[in-house]
């Protein structure tokens, strides 16, 4: 795994709490962390296949044990772009507070907007999403979106709809339209024209 870019500032703490300098194809490791400030981006290389892309203003944590991956969003939102199927002995996984969003090849973007309240927006491809409280996972789908909302005495809410393009972020859309196999692909599944996302609306 490894910080392939960055835009901006970005601080980058490892598994002891250490602050590290950011670099270009600097080395992570589990336990690192990654915290970007305002008009700031950070590209995550995870391995060949798998990239993960940070907004402005978030925080990851990075988990890895063997071939089990997870990424937890605190705050903010990633985009994640899983180019090939996972093998049948791999685990990735995207968690906020409020959900965890099992991935094995698809695109999309996670958004942590509150302690209570996170979303799942699905580009291209199948994910499925586990809370804590629901004992079957809820699968999600190209071109749908998935709101779970953390009520009083733990009443989960989760509202599943579809989204327009015009909800896609920027810094979302600015990755696609840089791989038109990818943009094909969302088109094709989802009806999503996201390199003309904002033109459309």
């Amino acid at each position: 795994m490894r910080l392939a870019k960055h835009e901006g500032a970005l601080s980058v703490e490892d598994g002891k709490g250490a602050m590290l300098e950011p670099r270009e194809n600097m080395k992570v490791y589990s336990g690192y962390q990654m915290q970007t400030e305002e008009t700031s981006f950070a590209w995550i290389d995870l391995d060949s296949v798998k990239l993960a892309k940070m907004d402005e203003t978030s925080e990851v944590e990075i988990q890895k044990e063997n071939k089990d991956l997870e990424l937890r969003l605190k705050s903010g939102g990633l985009f994640f772009y899983v180019a090939e199927p996972l093998e049948d002995d791999e685990t990735m996984k995207v968690s906020t507070s409020t959900i965890i969003v099992g991935i094995r090849g698809t695109s999309g973007w996670v958004e942590a907007e509150s302690e209570e309240q996170s979303s799942v927006y699905i580009l291209e491809g199948t994910v499925e999403i586990h809370t804590e409280e629901e004992a079957e996972p809820i699968l999600l789908s190209g071109g749908n979106k998935a709101v779970v909302t953390h009520g009083e005495d733990a009443n989960v809410q989760i509202s599943v709809s579809a989204f327009p393009a015009v909800d896609i972020p920027e810094y979302v859309v600015e990755e696609v339209e840089q791989n038109e196999e990818l943009a094909g692909e969302i088109f094709e599944m989802s009806g999503l024209d996201v390199p003309n996302a904002y033109a459309a609306g």
